[in-house]
């Protein structure tokens, strides 16, 4: 019973962030392709967002200053990330047709769909249950300004709080 209902959180929260996706972007969506390096200094804390994803307090210090690497590669209808880290190294296949897809997670099945934003932003929308077995829903918004990269990572929980970070990359 608890699993239909986190199931039907998830599939709801997946639906309302569906409806509430701008258009897509009309024209070639810029450049992200590169390798980019997470500037912690510039960066936001990750613990608040790390706490809403369900980690624990030595999970969250252990990951605090950690340096990310994304090497990305696009193209219009798709975009490769591979995320590497001293922790964990992850290649992300993000077809960019704002189409839902099930995807596989640490914490399990995902409902996820990517797509170009109205100014040109890449943006991944997912819901999935965190480490607690919460329902939550996850948008990652990244814009390129030059030799800088800002990503936006929101986490809102199905009581309706929310949490966001911004991870700021500069371009290698």
């Amino acid at each position: 019973m608890l699993k239909s209902l986190r199931n039907l959180a998830l599939a709801l929260a997946l639906l309302a962030a569906t409806f509430a996706a701008p258009g897509a972007f009309a024209g070639d969506p810029p450049d992200y392709s590169g390798t980019w390096v997470l500037d912690i200094d510039a960066s936001d804390s990750p613990d608040e967002y790390m706490k809403a994803q369900g980690a624990s307090l030595l999970e969250r210090k252990a990951v605090a200053n950690i340096v990310v690497t994304l090497t990305i590669a696009q193209t219009p209808e798709k975009v490769s990330v591979n995320v590497s880290s001293a922790v964990k190294t992850e290649l992300q296949e993000q077809v960019m047709d704002n189409t839902v897809r099930t995807q596989t997670t640490d914490t399990g099945p995902a409902q996820v769909k990517h797509y170009w934003g109205d100014s040109g932003e890449m943006i991944s929308v997912m819901s999935v249950a965190n480490k607690d077995g919460e329902p939550i829903t996850q948008v990652t918004s990244r814009t390129v300004s030059g030799a800088t990269m800002t990503q936006v990572i929101s986490v809102t929980k199905a009581d309706g709080s929310s949490v966001s970070m911004n991870r700021i990359f500069r371009k290698q």
